[in-house]
């Protein structure tokens, strides 16, 4: 069947409207066409008048020619006369084919053939008798009887009377056409604005119409549109069965469709508001419950949860269930509808069910059973979770079926993560029970063990300081400067100090373990190549190796790194290893030490030909207080800490202690380090606490009398004043230094050493760390702090080895008790020979200036540091050192700047200064610094023999 459709509509109207205006065109045409008829016949009767104007004059002229001749016999008027008698002949033909008129036509002959008759009977005549052509006798009657007939006649007088004749008949014809045309385009003009009135308003009709049909359905589906937009899925009403009809179908179908999508999201996202601002298991399964009630319009609803452990659903939430019909709240698998649908871990759908089935609706009036009953499993990852019932008057649309299977999934992880939460919350009030008790075991440990620290502290300071007077006063008493000792005195006395030692070193490895444990070991960082720490842990430990007559052996490469952390532990942890394989190697054996990189690190291995060890003994040596062989009976002696020790130092310093060992063949220790320690560029750590018994007791040693102090100081006199609360150590260090030429002076308490000091302005000070009231730091602080004491040397004499802060506040060196007289006696000299000066280095070169502070300090120097110009000037103002070492490109201030400073000075010009630069310099700047200062030293060509030439000759150029 045709449908019409707007395109042809559309078409229609403008077809129509086109036939009309062609209509009017044809008639206009037509009219325009008549009137142009009329005005060419108009202008053809005007072309008409001026021709028979032309031929009046010509019937005129001609015979006025003729008389003008005959008047003149001029010639021209004769030419004239018979060139008018020539055109008038073909004029007249002219007239007569332009306008065919009959009647026209008719009388032009008449005037023809009267003008013709004139010239022949009249005018030619005339001519012949004025050209001569007539005797001169017969002129006279020639003449008259030419008037006489000319009289008679009258030819021309009738021809010109025929031509006013037919000139106002056709200028009256001319008159009709003109009024006529002008008539026809009145005609025109109306009709035209007739159509033209007549046409607007048809299309004003017809665009009316036309724009109705198309207007009146957008805007219904604007307005449908804008309810969308405002979520009112509302359909349009209209009833067309052209394009715009089909439209509003589909407009309506996409309508429904976003109505369901919008329903199914908004379901969707009430669902998860729902379960998001929930936390509580209940809270979850009541809340969603009810909303999924409300929104599927369910008169009742359960939700049942499954309890793996049971293999049951227990009911765990309801929805408008009466208490009657609650008499079996779980289901086994299998069992009802709960349990089939939990079986079969899909959604049933029962109808027609019967009275007092297992839900049913109360609704205040009466109780009635839901004709439909639908069950809905929920999942999660393939596991049940619990099922959904409800019971429903009405069969549930495929929406309100999607609906609740589109949130089935999101209730499935809502469920199991509020179970998880709850079971995490109990686990965690557990576990937040079992941390309390733990901390109260924690607090108890801790207590126990700050007891612990706090014993060992004590009783390290009153077993070191007893050994300190055992150790100093055997060494004394076994020196040469002492009274002659029998064999059996000697002898007694040299267990005296071997065991002494021996227990001191127990003391000082149960410390270190202490302070291993309690993380207050530190780390003190210096420079030095990897064959100068073996070489300083193979002296320390040469006397028992050479004891046993044991061959020891060095391979270490050149091009190792140079260490550049702490040292000395690695030195403690090499001699540990060397004292272990000469303890464990026999007579005649082979110790080795080997030294090599590997990688980023560098290892350093001890191999022994001694006994060996067990593999199942391998792990057991790194154990705290284990040893191999526990018996009484054991062959070799130890407390089992060493390698423990040993390992821990290695672990503290970046790296580790292994083993490798083969029973009867011997072991191989290895220490792999890093040459560079990780926190080499952080600052020292402070100083440990130092806890002192309560009560100190009175000493064995009768406390040094009040000295008289000399008024003045002898010539070579070379003072050094000791500072220790223990008159014995005071008393030992006596023992050692005077009978080298030194006059000690000693003082208990911090406060009489700095009176003393100020006072005797000794060469060199040590200083004990642990003493009553203020101890040896503030000692320390106040000492540099005072600008009578600030530039005497103070050394360390302490068991408290926290060496970083000693050099920090200015000690020049440190002395662990007890030192032995050989330790003293260098430490003290380099100290006393200082000249009160240091060299000052100054290098924004953390690595070289740490190698130049080493080197310097062996050659027996005062060394203090900057990092920039800047810093370099401000220890200069404070105290003026005996030299410089200094860099040229630094930061904050460079070495030129210091340099035209320095010279600038009238105090400081004549300080020296080496140049230490590793820029390539240009000729000015060569220049610039020859005649500022003598001495250049390019770091590439440094060596410990240039340092030491340059230096030396700086010296002596400033004493000289």
């Amino acid at each position: 069947m045709f449908r019409s459709k707007v395109y042809f509509k559309v078409l229609g109207y403008f077809g129509f409207l086109l036939i009309v205006l062609v209509a009017m065109t044809w008639i206009v045409t037509n009219r325009q066409v008549t009137i142009e008829k009329e005005y060419k016949s108009s202008s053809s009767e005007v072309k008409f008048l001026e021709d028979l104007e032309r031929l009046r004059a010509a019937i005129v002229d001609i015979p006025e020619y003729l008389d003008l001749y005959a008047k003149s016999r001029n010639e021209q008027y004769r030419v004239d006369f018979l060139k008018g008698l020539n055109d008038f002949g073909p004029l007249v033909e002219q007239i007569k084919k332009g306008y065919p008129d009959s009647l026209s036509g008719t009388t032009l002959d008449q005037i023809e053939t009267l003008f013709y008759d004139w010239t022949h009977y009249i005018g030619e005549p005339r001519l012949l008798i004025l050209t001569g052509g007539v005797p001169r006798d017969s002129v006279a009657i020639v003449t008259a009887a030419l008037d006489k007939l000319e009289a008679e006649r009258n030819y021309l007088a009738q021809a010109r009377l025929l031509t006013v004749a037919i000139y106002e008949q056709s200028l009256l014809s001319q008159s009709l056409r003109i009024d006529n045309a002008r008539d026809l385009g009145g005609e025109l003009t109306r009709f035209i604005i007739i159509v033209n009135i007549l046409f607007a308003i048809f299309a004003i009709a017809l665009g009316f119409i036309l724009s109705r049909s198309i207007t009146r359905p957008l805007e219904q589906l604007r307005e449908g549109t804008r309810n969308i937009v405002e979520s009112k899925f509302v359909t349009i009403d209209l009833h067309r069965v052209d394009e715009f009809g089909q439209l509003a179908n589909e407009f309506n179908y996409m309508s429904s469709m976003l109505n369901e999508n919008y329903t199914r999201v908004k379901a969707y996202s009430d669902m998860m508001t729902t379960l998001n601002r929930n936390d509580t298991f209940s809270g979850v399964v009541t809340e969603s419950l009810d909303l999924l009630c409300q929104q599927t319009h369910s008169g009742v609803g359960a939700l049942y949860i499954y309890k793996k452990g049971l293999n049951k659903l227990v009911l765990s939430g309801q929805f408008a269930m009466s208490s009657q019909h609650r008499t079996q709240t779980s289901f086994a698998v299998g069992e009802g509808i709960v349990g089939e649908c939990a079986r079969l871990q899909q959604s049933l759908e029962v109808f027609d069910a019967v009275q007092n089935g297992m839900l049913s609706v109360e609704t205040g009036i009466e109780s009635r059973v839901p004709s439909y009953i639908y069950a809905f499993p929920i999942m999660f990852q393939e596991n049940l979770i619990g099922v959904l019932v409800f019971g429903s008057m009405q069969k549930f649309t495929d929406l309100t079926r999607s609906l609740v299977e589109g949130v089935l999934p999101q209730m499935g992880v809502a469920l199991t993560n509020v179970q998880n939460y709850e079971e995490t919350q109990e686990l965690s009030r557990e576990i937040s029970k079992k941390h309390d008790e733990l901390n109260t075991k924690t607090q108890e440990l801790e207590k126990a063990y700050r007891v612990k620290s706090d014993f060992l502290s004590n009783m390290s300071h009153e077993l070191r300081t007893p050994l300190n007077s055992i150790i100093g006063f055997s060494s004394i008493l076994l020196g040469d400067r002492g009274d002659p000792l029998t064999a059996d005195q000697r002898k007694a006395l040299e267990k005296v100090l071997k065991n002494g030692k021996h227990l001191l070193q127990l003391i000082n490895d149960i410390l270190d373990f202490s302070k291993i444990e309690s993380g207050r070991m530190h780390v003190s960082v210096e420079s030095d190549s990897v064959e100068g720490v073996v070489n300083g842990a193979i002296m320390t430990a040469e006397a028992l190796i050479r004891q046993k007559n044991i061959q020891l052996k060095e391979e270490i490469p050149a091009g190792l790194p140079m260490f550049n952390t702490d040292v000395l532990k690695i030195k403690q942890i090499l001699v540990n290893l060397l004292s272990n394989a000469a303890k464990f190697t026999d007579e005649n054996g082979v110790i080795i030490i080997r030294a090599k990189q590997e990688g980023a690190m560098v290892k350093l291995s001890v191999i022994d030909s001694g006994i060996g060890i067990e593999p199942k003994n391998l792990g057991k040596i790194f154990e705290e207080f284990s040893q191999v062989d526990s018996s009484h009976s054991r062959k070799y002696q130890g407390t089992g800490l060493g390698l423990p020790i040993a390992r821990r130092l290695a672990q503290l310093l970046g790296g580790d202690l292994s083993v490798e060992s083969t029973v009867g063949k011997g072991s191989t220790f290895s220490l792999t380090v890093p040459p560079v320690f990780a926190s080499a560029d952080q600052p020292a750590a402070p100083a440990a606490a130092v806890t002192l018994p309560a009560a100190q007791p009175e000493a064995v040693v009768q406390q040094i009398k009040q000295m008289e102090l000399p008024a003045v100081k002898k010539d070579g006199e070379t003072r050094v004043l000791c500072i220790d609360d223990e008159p014995d150590v005071i008393e030992i260090l006596r023992n050692y230094l005077v009978p080298e030429g030194y006059t000690v002076f000693g003082a208990n308490s911090g406060d009489d050493g700095i009176k003393l000091a100020e006072k005797l302005q000794p060469a060199v000070i040590t200083l004990d760390i642990m003493m009553p009231k203020k101890d040896g730091w503030q000692v320390l602080r106040e000492l540099k702090a005072n600008p009578l004491t600030q530039n005497i040397p103070v050394l360390i004499h302490s068991m408290v080895d926290n060496i970083p802060l000693a050099f920090s506040l200015g000690a020049i060196d440190y002395l662990p008790k007890p030192a032995d007289v050989t330790m003293v006696l260098r430490m003290v000299r380099k100290a006393a020979t200082a000249d009160d000066k240091y060299i000052l280095v100054v290098d924004d070169d953390d690595d070289f200036r740490s190698l130049l502070v080493k080197v310097l300090k062996d050659e027996g120097f005062m060394v203090q540091t900057a990092t920039n110009g800047q810093a370099a000037m401000t220890k200069i103002e404070a105290s003026r050192p005996s030299m410089v070492l200094l860099d040229l490109s630094m930061p904050v201030m460079d070495g030129f700047e210091v340099l035209k400073r320095l010279k600038r000075s009238e105090q400081w010009h004549t300080i020296p200064v080496v140049i230490l630069t590793g820029i390539d310099l240009n000729e000015s700047q060569i220049a610039e610094i020859n005649d500022l200062t003598g001495e250049l030293l390019k770091k590439k060509d440094y060596s410990s023999a240039t340092l030491s030439t340059a230096i030396k000759h700086a010296l002596n150029a400033e004493k000289r």
